[in-house]
């Protein structure tokens, strides 16, 4: 995924954005006992996370629990994007500078050796 898609967050379906809007909301809940620590965990921690999230998914989902099965799949899409997040696939490219301007002076308003 190293190509970027380049978006206006008005063109995200509304389904995404309700969605990231969920997944943030639950890292709101959890700010204040666990932050950003997602970002000193190593791949494997957050591989073993993800696997023990979609245990819980499971149990969740059989019988259907509306709001724990939703918190559930929030959870679940927090912790892929936290590994996303370690392998550096979310790191925002920087913006390109502008090129310094070039003034060519015209051939006229040369001096003129000689």
């Amino acid at each position: 995924m190293t190509d970027t898609m380049k978006f206006q967050v008005q063109e995200l379906r509304p389904e995404v954005t309700a969605f990231a809007l969920l997944m943030e909301a639950r890292l709101r809940e959890k700010d204040a006992d666990k932050g950003q620590r997602w970002k000193d965990k190593t791949e494997i921690d957050h591989i073993v996370d993800i696997c023990t999230a979609s245990r819980r998914i499971v149990q969740d989902l059989f019988p259907f629990k509306e709001e724990r099965s939703v918190k559930a799949l929030v959870d679940m899409a927090n912790r892929c994007m936290m590994l996303a997040d370690v392998l550096g696939e979310l790191e925002q490219p920087e913006e390109p500078q502008p090129a310094q301007e070039t003034y060519v002076i015209p051939a006229f308003l040369r001096k003129q050796e000689g």
